[in-house]
């Protein structure tokens, strides 16, 4: 739970959090390389850093690459639940034209309440902890309808089951995010895997030349968990749902 909190409360440290804990990682393995050549050391039996760290870079690459995909999923999934909102909730509005203008003022208000809670709520990534306030505005609004005796009813009606139904699938979308386990797990493979490129660059005595190329692989590596951990979360899309017009 932490680091989800960090994530999303100060994504801007987590970024540079990520990219220092790999150069840390990598000055770390480049030093114990340097320690154990000392002489006290000198007749210890040399590692095998080749056979460890090929298995090691190789399920680290998998483990970002899956992650990765499934965050673009979220986010493509999350992308079209929005869409699918504003689309119905628009649509109700066009459908309230229907009803006389006396008794449509105050449906409008309430449909208006409602679209600005549910922007709000995708903004601050809140649709599941916000989802008893949007569901007492849903009974509102249906019990609103109902009691309708115009003719436009039944569309009107139809019309708002279609916004609750897209924004109950955008409930479910919101509540899908990557396990917290599987962000911690991948962080400690990517110190693992830097502490073993600082061993071998100082192995072959290029860790000096081998820094900033060490350093740009970190950023990337960085870059992508950085991605990985924030998109697919409704917030970032919360711009394709304005509320409707007063």
């Amino acid at each position: 739970m932490v680091l989800v909190q960090l994530v999303k409360g100060y994504p801007a440290l987590t970024f540079l959090i990520l990219v220092a804990g790999g150069l840390v990682a990598m000055w770390m393995g480049a030093r114990a390389y340097q320690l154990r050549r000392v002489p006290s050391l000198a007749g210890a039996d040399d590692l095998t850093i080749d056979g460890v760290m090929s298995p090691v870079l190789g399920l680290f690459a998998l483990m970002v690459a899956f992650t990765f995909g499934q965050a673009l999923s979220l986010e493509s999934s999350t992308y079209s639940n929005i869409v699918s909102a504003k689309l119905a909730a628009q649509h109700l509005a066009s459908m309230l034209v229907v009803i006389p203008a006396e008794r449509r003022a105050p449906l409008e208000a309430d449909v208006r309440a409602y679209t600005e809670r549910l922007r709000a709520a995708i903004e601050s990534n809140r649709l599941v902890e916000e989802g008893d306030a949007l569901l007492e505005r849903e009974v509102a609004l249906t019990r609103t309808v109902a009691a309708l005796d115009d003719a436009g009813k039944d569309a009107v009606s139809q019309s708002l089951t279609q916004l609750t139904t897209a924004v109950q699938q955008l409930q479910v979308n919101s509540a899908q995010r990557i396990p917290t386990t599987v962000f911690t797990l991948q962080s400690l493979y990517y110190v693992v895997c830097f502490a073993l490129l600082g061993y071998k660059t100082a192995e072959h005595g290029s860790y000096t030349a081998a820094r900033v190329f060490v350093g740009i692989l970190a950023l990337l590596f960085a870059s992508v968990m950085f991605m990985a951990m924030n998109i697919g979360r409704p917030g970032l899309n919360s711009m394709l749902f304005d509320p409707l017009p007063k």
